[in-house]
């Protein structure tokens, strides 16, 4: 009889064995999708933050063409005549000093 408690014991302990394996098994799986799903998102957040980053850069470089074109000389010279500016034919330049003090 005593051998039979003993190989009691023994199978008891072999099930609890089986139950942690299955136990760490299930936990690691868990982690396992887990991590997989985490980086699934992250990489498409990343991705799209690579795209709003190039739809950017895009604007950016048609906003830089527009500013160079805004700031053109035939363009300025078209906007002065739709304002009815003229051109002035003589420049003075006034040398003022370093005490110099406007007067009426």
């Amino acid at each position: 009889m005593i051998q039979a408690k003993h190989g009691g014991a023994h199978a008891a302990s072999a099930h609890v064995a089986v139950v942690v394996i299955l136990a760490l098994l299930l936990v690691s799986a868990g982690l396992y999708v887990y991590s997989v799903n985490r980086s699934s998102v992250q990489g498409y957040a990343m991705r799209t933050h690579e795209n709003e980053l190039k739809q950017l850069k895009k604007i950016n470089v048609e906003l830089r063409v527009r500013e160079a074109e805004a700031k053109s000389l035939t363009r300025v010279e078209a906007g002065s005549a739709d304002l009815r500016m003229e051109k002035a034919e003589i420049t003075t330049v006034l040398n003022a000093g370093m005490n110099a003090v406007a007067i009426r």
